[in-house]
């Protein structure tokens, strides 16, 4: 018999991370006590223990003098749970008589030592809760830092009563915050094998119409280079309900600008018209099929796959078919009919729904409406911690795999095609600012590694794509502050703000068709992704949620070769930016026999990828002339071999500006200054500049590009 050796340090940590958390139940599902013992009482209401169907049930009342006052029944935590923990709360509500107020719910309350509520969770929201039978209510929620205590709410805010049986309370999800020690090296092992995820498509953004809606000039030089730069695989687009030509003009050009970038585009109405009839709804849905037949069949654009009619289930009311879900299946059984027809090569997406909490309609949507959606998608926005706070990924991920699974059980992609950091809301001047509260503070450079952990826990949790909301800022709009751009957008002022660089280094690496492998970490704040395309094509991820520099060693199972990588990385205490302000250039590393080690700075993240192309050709040939308005241009003709992202073009040996076309409109003081242009790839890395001659060579032709 061999002697017992002792399990490595690491190993003991991993195998503690593998074993599935610990729960624990807090209430117990059972019938209430007759006196209603434990349950506070707030608001003007009558409150008892009845029984009701052969179980004790606690029944409230608001009689029809009563002010609404979101009448409740409350049950305090007050120990046995931390920071991070995730509980759900469960009960069952029959109602009579709502017609007014907003029905029966439940929420989860997160306190502080002083009883400030500073965190708060809740139950679908509907007057048809308990409308024709027993609903099931559910709450899910994760402690916040500083919760002192939490508390479950059953309420009633309508003039009717509310049985509510069954009530129970658990934690689902336990967070250990302890990080190892930090000489401790981080180990992280890839099973190719093992794949989570194998039709990934994609990182990329949402991308607002009237973003694209700016002058000729503007997106040459501002919008068009940035979107190859960060040359992302999907995007989310606005497909205006009422369009026609003129407008599916103007979107068509943009659409083939992502079709440049290989981008796999889905649009979404997100204002549709009130839909009365089921004659309303074949119409709505025939001018779809006509605008998607339009712009894929006449237009060209292959690259739009998917679209959506109503923007997280928005018609006459934000969430409206939340609450008629027969109604939201008739739509979007119309559309399928209508692209049938045309024979529209467009699938449909849905449910659409936000926050998290509403992703509860997926199971009714995937078992009424499979059959007509080609996948489903979903949004969430972090509201629940700060962008240091390493709390939310880890559940986040749990539960997107909970949902990825069903959609794989019903042979269908799962995408989160919004999510964010944590937006604003307030009405300040009566413009209502929706943006992100950390933007222009001291934390918007941490926003960048909250949105990678948010991603990589997505796509470890079997999503098949995923957009930030958004590219760029909208536009200014009277009343309306929209700012979650990765750069602002006014009419002087495009400048990036530090989302660009983490989330471009994402976009610009984490590309489909690929797969996604299983990974296994010994650090609960340490986070990897790893895509294989091929045997000799790899992107890798891996992101530090510590508050120290750690050393890491990443392992793929079975590779034996040797491979180059480039290495991109982001750190929000030094970003990295180009010369002119883009993302820079990236440096090199090497993976050897499947086996890759690094250091990574606290709150940090590298991106590795393999089968980086030699340097970028220069244009084959530059010259100057004027323009139909008789401005100074440089013009070139497009770079033989791989093809260029955009151009670098140079004035005294001084940069002067970038374009996504083949010309450049100078500035008045370039007369006497030597003029040049070079080629900048998809990794940002230049060619040698090529100097403008006086006048276009001989054969010399602008049809590339």
């Amino acid at each position: 018999m061999q002697p017992r050796q002792s399990m490595p340090a690491w190993a003991a940590a991993l195998f503690l991370l593998l074993v599935l958390p610990a729960q624990a139940q807090y209430l117990p599902a059972r019938p209430f006590s007759h006196n209603l013992q434990h349950w506070q009482k707030a608001g003007e209401a009558q409150f008892s223990a009845v029984q009701f169907q052969g179980k004790t049930a606690a029944l409230i009342v608001v009689p029809p003098a009563a002010p609404l006052q979101y009448q409740q029944l409350q049950f305090d935590v007050h120990a046995g749970f931390s920071a991070g923990d995730v509980m759900q709360a469960d009960a069952l509500v029959r109602t009579k008589s709502v017609h007014d107020g907003v029905g029966a719910y439940m929420v989860l309350e997160w306190l502080d030592s002083t009883g400030r509520r500073i965190g708060l969770n809740t139950s679908y929201v509907s007057r048809s809760n308990g409308a024709e039978g027993f609903t099931l209510l559910q709450a899910e929620g994760q402690a916040p830092q500083g919760a002192a205590s939490f508390r479950m709410s059953l309420i009633l805010h309508a003039h009717a009563s509310a049985w509510f049986e069954q009530p129970r309370l658990k934690r689902i999800f336990h967070w250990s915050a302890r990080p190892l020690p930090p000489g401790t090296l981080r180990r992280i092992q890839a099973y190719p094998s093992k794949p989570v995820q194998r039709r990934f498509t994609g990182f990329g953004y949402d991308v607002w119409t009237d973003q694209l809606s700016s002058s000729a000039e503007k997106m040459r030089t501002v919008f068009y280079p940035r979107w190859r730069e960060l040359n992302p695989a999907f995007a989310r687009v606005h497909l205006g309900a009422a369009w026609n030509r003129p407008e599916l003009n103007s979107m068509a050009k943009a659409l083939l600008q992502m079709k440049r970038t290989n981008t796999s585009v889905f649009a979404t109405t997100f204002h549709p018209p009130a839909l009365g009839s089921s004659a309303a709804i074949a119409a709505y849905a025939r001018h779809a099929a006509w605008q998607l037949e339009y712009l894929v069949l006449k237009k060209g654009c292959t690259n739009l796959r998917w679209y959506c009619p109503a923007n997280e289930m928005t018609l006459s009311s934000w969430g409206y078919y939340l609450d008629h879900l027969p109604q939201y299946k008739a739509l979007n059984a119309a559309l399928y009919r209508a692209l049938a027809a045309k024979h529209v090569p467009v699938g449909i997406l849905g449910p659409d729904a936000s926050p998290l909490s509403n992703w509860s309609v997926l199971p009714w949507v995937m078992q009424h409406m499979n059959g007509l959606l080609a996948g489903y998608d979903v949004h969430h926005y972090v509201n629940s911690t700060t962008p240091s706070d390493p709390l939310f990924a880890p559940w986040f991920q749990s539960e997107v795999s909970k949902y990825a699974g069903m959609a794989a059980r019903y042979g269908k992609p799962f995408m989160l095609t919004e999510f964010g950091s944590k937006g604003d809301g307030r009405v300040v001047n009566g413009v209502t600012l929706d943006r992100c509260v950390y933007f222009g503070t001291p934390q918007e450079p941490e926003t960048g590694t909250q949105l990678a952990d948010v991603a990589l826990a997505a796509i470890n949790g079997g999503a098949g794509a995923l957009a930030y909301w958004t590219f760029a800022d909208f536009p200014p709009h009277p009343g309306w502050l929209n700012q979650w751009g990765l750069f602002r957008n006014r009419p002087h002022n495009t400048s990036r703000r530090a989302p660009y660089y983490a989330c471009g280094i994402l976009s610009r690496a984490l590309r489909g068709p690929a797969e996604v492998c299983r990974v296994r970490l010994n650090d609960a704040w340490m986070r990897a992704v790893v895509l294989r395309r091929s045997s000799a094509s790899w992107e890798i991820v891996v992101l530090n949620r510590n508050p120290f520099a750690v050393h890491f060693s990443l392992r793929i199972a079975g590779l034996r070769s040797v491979l180059p990588l480039s290495r991109s990385a982001y750190n929000p205490a030094n970003i990295r930016k180009a010369q002119d302000g883009g993302l820079p250039p990236p440096g090199s590393a090497l993976l050897v026999n499947g086996k890759l080690q690094g250091v990574l700075a606290p709150q940090s993240f590298a991106v590795y990828s393999s089968g980086l192309p030699a340097l970028p050709h220069p244009p084959a040939a530059a010259w100057l002339q004027k323009d139909p308005q008789g401005r100074p241009e440089i013009c070139w003709q497009a770079p033989s071999g791989t093809r260029a992202a955009f151009y670098r073009i140079y004035l005294g040996g001084r940069e002067a500006g970038i374009t996504s076309s083949l010309r450049f409109v100078l500035p008045p003081h370039a007369s006497g200054h030597s003029c040049s242009v070079a080629a900048v790839d998809f990794w940002g890395r230049t060619s040698r500049q090529v100097r403008a001659s006086g006048s276009q060579p001989a054969n010399a032709t602008l049809e590339k590009g």
